[in-house]
């Protein structure tokens, strides 16, 4: 029998069906909710829902002036504890190489009052020297103004109550 160059099509085609052994695992579900593509979660009695998630990411988009979409398979988890690293707390942490972000808000049922806005410009590859990581207050505000939660309440001098 001839091998035609169709015939040999066919056979590497069905050869590739199946996987591999080697073949990496699917990503744990989301036990948050899901936003264009990222999972994000909350633990501690923080509230969390997919309306304000997409609020708080629209505007740190236009903020860094990233994409829509640029998160997918990230989880970003908002917890009441600080994240310690080497012996360090911090209000939030971006680990890029394994697409994880931690954050603890700074009051205690508003994680759009929390360093998100600057860990996802970590996550987009921006640096501590880059100017917008030390002036995200406005963009703080505004994103506790919008959303509609009574923990991120402002009060008349635009802090919160």
């Amino acid at each position: 029998m001839k091998v035609t160059p169709a015939i040999l099509a066919v056979i590497l085609v069905l050869a590739g069906c199946g996987g591999s052994a080697e073949s990496e695992p699917a990503p744990p579900a989301c036990e948050g909710v899901v936003v264009r593509g990222a999972c994000w979660t909350a633990s501690g009695g923080i509230s969390l829902t997919a309306d304000r998630v997409a609020r708080v990411l629209a505007r740190a988009e236009e903020y860094w002036d990233h994409p829509r979409g640029s998160l997918v398979g990230w989880r970003l988890e908002f917890g009441p504890e600080q994240v310690v690293v080497d012996g360090t707390n911090y209000d939030g942490y971006c680990w890029a190489d394994e697409r994880e972000i931690h954050v603890a808000p700074f009051v205690s049922d508003c994680f759009e009052r929390s360093a998100i806005f600057h860990e996802l410009g970590h996550a987009w590859g921006f640096h501590e020297n880059d100017p917008r990581m030390t002036n995200e207050w406005p963009l703080i505000q505004a994103a506790m103004a919008e959303s509609g939660w009574a923990g991120c309440r402002l009060g008349d001098d635009g802090d919160d109550d």
